[in-house]
């Protein structure tokens, strides 16, 4: 057989084993051994050419001729065992063939200058043959062999031309399968990664393909929540495991998503268990699409939010629950303060008018103390209501422009006269850069104010003083930051006792109750007001030394123009001429008493004892104005006011609220029914003048 023949066995030889699968130690074996025996060359080796991180190229050996390889001796084996050396010398003639890509003959080794060399136990070198192989122009290895009898020549190169051919052409393939190999192998990794991931991942994940809506895939999570199997459910469709409306309503969410291509979110949705157990479930769904944009499979990503809904149904039955006990409460205290407020009324009236007769000394100081006793009873009302407006988020704040400093020169004013007969020091020092005007709520404000500072002399012993101290923080274009301070040096407020000094009903202890009275809802009500305007009521106090309770409050800027004045110089009451009024009222001394302060005013007074009664008497008679009480037997104040607007006479009579409640919303309600101005019980004579005069008019 000549040389060329032995030539293309090897290469049949080493294709038909790489088509079969063989390992590649043995396909490079066999491809070296052929070549040995072609070459008539005592040993060599193929090597594959591969880059260092820094790009420089290095030679990784892939066959080596194992029985010239045993000639080295035992240490060079140990360090460069067969199949796993790697050349890393560019100065060798191995080196100077993966540098310059070109062939490399050398009859002499030990001579030539290319050579760097033997390794120490490297067997004997005397001719060497280099040549690269390649795959197209991309340079893939050499093939290195040696010691041929006669050497080797260019003619003996082109010779192996065939030979190197396919040596690229099998590691270029090589490389390829072993990119497929790793690529799949990556492939698989990650699938196993991301069926881990889905199957223990804490939320219950759900596949189903797109053409039938059967399930492809589900997790351990959505196992436990359907309370169903993998196997129950692969391949089958919802139409196997839940109520047929249920699975037309789920099928119908999926194909809307298969064809809007869109996430698609159901935040509440109900399912029926295997075990029949109702569950609510937030549900996310989107398609998974296919290379050409068509959808394969539909991802369905769901949370079980049952015990959230119960909880949320349950805060909805609570929050009902005490939305009706709120109204059942400020109704009673509306009823209450109705009830309480009547026979007030009628007690200020009979005596501020028992005040007009001449009386003797002991009766006016006796009738002096029965003023007090009902204004303290006033007081007590009015806190109650106001806490509970305050507790119940029902108190509504007015947003006005006003002038603080007329505000509290009021207020001091009136607390200088207490200082002064308690003997106790009052200072005001109020900070000259604060705006003249600001916009807030003023009565809020001075009720917040005068509580603390009644607070501050009333346990401010005498010789002692107390200092209202009212400065701006901060201040910008559009509004201020102003800290309000009162401080005393009374008898102080133990730590133990400052936890819990804005708490309803409490005070310091029940001494103080005993010794200065009151409901202890005053700090409780000005810290809520303070905290409905934005701040927070603090105190800051030591036993045996005093107090200082302050707060910050943010005010936007006001305007003069609009502004209200607290001057307290009483308005002057101008005459009304005589007038015919009809006050409608079911309390017998209230009657009374309207109808006294009315007459000795000059008009003509005529009483109904309800509703019923004063519509009768509107229709039988001419009334210039009514004032009509709301809570009546038989027919009550609104609806007698609607009945006398249908007349038309009704239409333009002036018709005044009188009402015992006093709550929040009263004012507004009342002249949205169709009245036209609006008294509290108890009302003061020149209450009911006041109205007059605005609502009638009159001449100085």
């Amino acid at each position: 057989m000549s040389d060329y023949q032995k030539l293309l066995e090897v290469i049949t030889k080493a294709q038909n084993e790489f088509i079969g699968f063989g390992s590649r130690r043995d396909l490079f074996d066999s491809l070296l051994s052929g070549l040995l025996d072609v070459t008539m060359s005592e040993y060599g080796f193929i090597g594959e050419r591969c880059l260092c991180e820094d790009g420089n190229p290095y030679l990784k050996v892939r066959a080596v001729t194992e029985a010239a390889w045993g000639k080295g001796s035992p240490e060079f084996r140990q360090l460069h065992p067969a199949m796993g050396i790697e050349f890393y010398s560019p100065h060798s003639l191995f080196g100077e063939v993966l540098s310059s890509a070109q062939p490399l003959i050398s009859n002499d080794p030990s001579g030539d200058r290319r050579s760097g060399g033997l390794p120490l136990g490297h067997p004997p070198l005397h001719s060497f043959l280099g040549l690269p192989f390649f795959h197209r122009d991309e340079f893939l290895g050499m093939i290195g062999i040696a010691n041929r009898e006669g050497g080797y020549s260019s003619e003996l190169s082109t010779f192996l031309e065939p030979y190197l051919v396919t040596c690229g052409t099998l590691v270029h393939a090589w490389r390829r399968e072993q990119d497929r190999l790793s690529l799949l192998k990556r492939l698989k990794e990650s699938r196993m990664f991301l069926d881990s991931v889905i199957q223990n991942i804490p939320i219950s994940i759900f596949i189903k393909e797109a053409e039938h809506l059967s399930f492809h895939t589900i997790n351990k999570c959505a196992e436990v929540l359907f309370q169903f199997s993998k196997d129950d459910l692969i391949g089958r469709t919802d139409y196997d495991f839940f109520p047929k409306d249920q699975a037309d309503f789920f099928t119908s969410i999926d194909r809307k998503v298969l064809e809007s291509g869109e996430l698609f979110v159901t935040p509440k949705e109900p399912i029926q268990t295997a075990s029949g157990e109702t569950k609510y479930l937030y549900t996310k769904k989107i398609p998974l699409m296919n290379q050409d944009g068509t959808p394969a499979f539909l991802l369905g990503v769901t949370e079980d939010i049952t015990d959230q809904v119960r909880i949320m149904e349950e805060l909805t039955l609570a929050k009902t629950e005490a939305e009706k006990a709120t109204n059942a409460k400020s109704e009673f205290l509306a009823n209450m303060s109705h009830e309480i407020r009547t026979p007030i009324n009628g007690i200020l009236g009979m005596a501020q008018m028992l005040s007009d007769t001449d009386l003797q000394e002991s009766q006016r100081e006796l009738l002096e103390d029965l003023l007090t006793s009902s204004q303290a009873l006033l007081r007590v009302l009015s806190d109650v209501l106001d806490f509970s407006k305050v507790e119940a988020g029902k108190l509504e704040l007015s947003e006005i422009s006003f002038s603080l400093h007329e505000l509290v020169g009021g207020l001091g004013r009136v607390h200088e006269i207490v200082a002064m007969q308690k003997n106790v020091g009052f200072y005001v020092d109020y900070d000259a850069r604060i705006p003249a005007y600001l916009r807030g709520d003023p009565g809020r404000i001075g009720q917040v104010l005068n509580n603390l500072l009644n607070n501050a002399l009333k346990f401010t012993p005498s010789g002692n003083s107390v200092l209202l101290h009212i400065s701006l923080s901060s201040r910008s274009e559009e509004k201020v930051l102003l800290r309000f301070q009162i401080t005393d040096s009374g008898e102080g407020i133990s730590p133990e006792q400052q936890r819990d000094i804005f708490e309803p009903f409490s005070q310091a202890d029940g001494s103080i109750t005993r010794k200065y009275g009151g409901t202890g809802l005053g700090l409780t009500i000005s810290a809520g007001l303070v905290e409905l305007m934005g701040g927070t009521l603090q105190v800051r106090s030591q036993k045996g030394i005093g107090s200082s309770f302050f707060f910050d409050m943010e005010f936007p800027l006001g305007d003069g123009n609009e502004s209200e004045s607290f001057e307290e110089s009483p308005r002057e009451l101008y005459a009304v001429e005589s007038l015919r009024i009809l006050v409608a009222e079911d309390n017998r001394i209230n009657q009374k008493v309207a109808a006294k302060t009315l007459e000795k005013a000059g008009h003509v007074v005529k009483v109904a004892e309800n509703g019923k009664i004063a519509l009768e008497m509107f229709q039988s008679d001419d009334f210039d104005l009514i004032f009509m009480d709301m809570q009546m037997p038989v027919m009550g104040g609104e609806e007698a006011c609607d009945e006398i607007r249908k007349l038309r006479r009704g239409a333009k009579v002036p018709i005044v609220a009188l009402t015992a409640h006093a709550m929040s919303g009263d004012r507004e309600r009342y002249l949205e029914s169709g009245f036209d101005d609006y008294v509290a019980k108890p009302f003061k004579r020149e209450e009911l003048l006041e109205v007059l005069q605005q609502l009638m008019g009159g001449s100085e």
